[in-house]
């Protein structure tokens, strides 16, 4: 059985706007890939003239046989990775803060396959009931190489054998 490369996925995101009669004073934002969550630390948020918190989170996607059957599933979502954003609510005097979801974007990776090294792209952030709760501006790094190597170590897994 071949060996899966490290490959991983940079995603670099820059604002955040939310479109709320009260926005959160504290958020969180969470990256869940092929059901592993990263979090970035809870930061206050702030808006600038043009209505948008300026942010400076980086997340790294790793890569491996799961995103390449993943890819090469009949699901189109299956190769999702989704940024989930929280209001945190520190008021109450508990050992962790309460989250609550403002809004989640899906990322298709599926789509990266040709995409340029450094590719920025403004993603919707829906709520639970899938409205528009704002959107997320992030640069995704290295995905058409980092996923183009997982696929083409994973291409004789994936590849049914030959009938006889």
């Amino acid at each position: 059985q071949p060996r899966m490369p490290a490959a991983k996925v940079l995603l670099r995101l820059f604002d955040l706007g939310i479109d709320a009669d009260e926005p959160p004073s504290q958020l969180q934002v969470a990256l869940d890939a092929f059901g592993h969550e990263q979090r970035a630390p809870s930061m206050p948020y702030a808006v600038d003239r043009d209505g948008v918190c300026e942010l400076d989170i980086c997340f790294e996607v790793p890569l491996g046989a799961g995103l390449a059957e993943a890819i090469a599933s009949d699901d189109e979502h299956a190769s999702d990775v989704f940024i989930v954003v929280y209001s945190v609510d520190a008021s109450v005097p508990t050992h962790a803060p309460i989250l609550a979801e403002v809004g989640s974007a899906h990322l298709p990776l599926r789509s990266l396959l040709t995409a340029p090294t450094q590719h920025d792209m403004t993603l919707e952030l829906l709520d639970e009931a899938g409205l528009v709760a704002g959107a997320v501006s992030l640069c995704v790094e290295s995905a058409a190489k980092a996923l183009g190597a997982v696929l083409a170590a994973a291409r004789p897994q994936l590849t049914p054998p030959p009938t006889p």
